[in-house]
């Protein structure tokens, strides 16, 4: 009987919780489009939930289930409800509560992960050809935007951490040197980094360099793999790749490679519009922007390149600047 009154009571507690949970799911939050959902599929996300203890019996208390739990589960499902939503396909969901419509919870809603199903994900945003194996702060954040679990930047430091392929083909960094102060982009593709990647291994498609630009406002990353480093392959890659994209740019920022400095690539920025500002030789910091992201480029291409002949590279190349260019960078 006195077990009957306790739960009635901490049902009375919860109801404004479980009117909250349905009322507030009448859009599908942004997280279920994400596509290592979709190749998980939610109903197996949904399973494993259920069969996670702790997850199963938050959501019984959540939709007001409680008969079936005791005191102390309810009184600790109490303390963190309100962080948590169901949605009405079943699955759970994190948000913590503020002052916000429904449309901006929805987009603010982290899927809650079960344990069984977390290396999953930790696989898809570190590992996989759309991870591309960043490191522990960006692999996190990446993560942290769309799902959540208890402990969730300690599995991230674990899993980056043991990584294999990290910590085979990842170097320390010799370049530190920044840009200069002078060189200040106002606006996107103002001003534009490039610089190559050479005498790569010849692929199956006859590609040996791979040239790659850094817009300096925003640091997005265009790369561009050829079969060879003219000034007219130069040309013919930048309009390409960034000038019917983008239009052209004020600056072009780069180092003293003959296929730069040439007449012919001169000539094209001058009908252009666009400046050509050359580092020099003993200082090549001053292009540092680009310089670091050959490395990490390059260090990337290590990881997923598997042949011996290693002949396969500029498959991944184009793609990997995809993981580059989505990670987020820590202030």
């Amino acid at each position: 009987m006195g077990a009957s009154i306790i739960a009635v009571s901490s049902l009375r507690k919860i109801s404004p919780v479980a009117t909250r949970t349905t009322g507030d799911s009448r859009s599908r939050p942004a997280v279920l489009q994400e596509e290592v959902v979709r190749n998980l599929r939610i109903g197996r996300i949904k399973q494993a939930q259920d069969e996670e203890v702790c997850i199963a019996g938050l959501k019984k208390y959540l939709v007001g289930a409680v008969h079936d739990l005791s005191h102390e589960d309810i009184k600790s499902y109490n303390a963190v409800g309100s962080d948590y939503d169901v949605d009405l396909d079943g699955p759970l969901f994190y948000c913590p509560p503020a002052k916000r419509t429904t449309e901006e919870r929805d987009g603010l809603m982290r899927l809650v992960v079960p344990e069984t199903l977390q290396q999953d994900v930790l696989h898809y945003y570190h590992s996989s050809l759309e991870g591309g194996h960043q490191g522990i702060g960006r692999t996190y954040q990446r993560i942290r935007d769309h799902f959540h679990w208890r402990g969730l930047y300690r599995s991230v430091q674990r899993y980056v951490g043991e990584c294999l392929v990290c910590l085979t083909g990842k170097g320390r960094p010799t370049l530190q040197g920044e840009p200069p102060g002078n060189i200040q982009a106002t606006y996107p593709f103002q001003i534009i980094a490039m610089d190559h990647i050479p005498s790569l291994p010849k692929t199956h498609k006859g590609n040996t360099e791979l040239l790659i630009w850094v817009d300096l406002f925003a640091g997005y990353v265009i790369a561009k793999a050829s079969a060879s480093r003219t000034a007219q392959t130069i040309s013919e890659s930048y309009e390409e790749c960034v000038l019917r994209r983008f239009g052209a740019s004020e600056v072009i920022r780069h180092d003293c490679e003959p296929g730069f400095m040439a007449d012919f690539f001169r000539s094209f920025n001058k009908i252009l519009g666009q400046r050509q500002r050359a580092t020099m030789a003993y200082r090549p910091q001053a292009n540092g922007t680009a310089e670091r992201m050959v490395q990490t480029t390059t260090r990337a291409l290590k990881m997923y390149v598997q042949e011996l002949d290693q002949r396969e590279w500029d498959e991944y190349a184009e793609r990997l600047t995809f993981a580059i260019n989505t990670s987020q960078d820590r202030i």
